[in-house]
């Protein structure tokens, strides 16, 4: 009978003990828990941006971006071989097991989601979170943007051509197939007029700012060859005042600077 009772006992324990469970995983936090923190929402902005730069400056979103991109022009000249996948983009040779093209890919929509996160559960009111608004809004855009021009046609070959799933939301089952030119390339836009819109401060190069999003709006109508727009949008930028082209021996050692020490950067990776 008392083994029956310390059996008993240790039961109630169990129970009353498992019904107090602290159970949030000790190495994360949750999104709500998160955004109770008024400086959260930078935080994790800021981890968007991380994604975009890799571990250690390398291996992330920018790098994979400028192998998939410049490698494929007559900017780079590669002198002999390498084993590194990077040598396909060179060549015009299509891998779909390619590491680099699957690492951009998944960065791509690793930053859309830690964006998604950001839009979600943040509020506009006041000038700190329309900032970082701003800076999410632009984030997408220019993922999205990139994403289109690697995965899709140009936009001048037809707006009804395939390109790459829009997500828009943090909802697990949000699985969208892909989505054509034209819907990628309204997106981009309507993100970063909202970008341009919220976005009241210049931290630097190293961050999104109004500046960023005019200079990307830019690009993003000359490539659907709306150059009175494509003007309008670089003359914004021109006339802020905030940047200036480098001369002389600062122009030939341009990729010394740091970001901040280069007037001409409006976004650096």
């Amino acid at each position: 009978m008392k083994k029956f009772n310390y059996l008993l006992l240790l039961i109630v324990v169990m129970s009353i003990s498992s019904c107090n469970l602290d159970r949030a995983p000790f190495d994360e936090v949750a999104a709500d828990d998160l955004f109770a923190d008024p400086g959260a929402a930078q935080s994790a902005t800021l981890g968007n941006y991380l994604t975009l730069k890799g571990e250690k400056g390398y291996n992330g979103w920018s790098d994979d971006l400028h192998r998939m991109s410049e490698y494929s022009g007559d900017n780079v000249m590669i002198s002999g071989g390498t084993s590194d996948p990077l040598f396909f983009f060179y060549n015009y040779q299509r891998n779909p097991n390619n590491y680099r093209v699957n690492r951009f890919w998944k960065n791509s929509y690793l930053t859309i989601a830690g964006v998604n996160s950001v839009l979600e559960l943040l509020e506009e009111g006041t000038e700190e979170s329309n900032q970082v608004l701003g800076e999410n809004f632009y984030l997408r855009g220019l993922v999205y943007f990139q994403m289109g021009n690697l995965f899709g046609r140009p936009y001048n070959q037809g707006t009804t051509n395939l390109s790459v799933p829009l997500k828009l939301t943090t909802d697990f089952d949000d699985l969208p197939d892909r989505h054509t030119v034209g819907e990628v390339y309204d997106q981009v836009i309507a993100d970063l007029l909202k970008a341009e819109e919220l976005m009241t401060e210049n931290k630097g190069p190293s961050f999104a700012s109004k500046g960023a999003a005019q200079a990307l709006l830019s690009r993003v109508y000359l490539y659907m060859g709306d150059n009175a727009k494509a003007i309008e949008y670089s003359d914004k930028v021109i006339n802020s005042g905030e940047y200036a082209l480098l001369a002389g021996d600062r122009f030939a050692n341009m990729n010394t600077l740091a970001p901040a020490e280069n007037e001409e950067a409006i976004f650096s990776v």
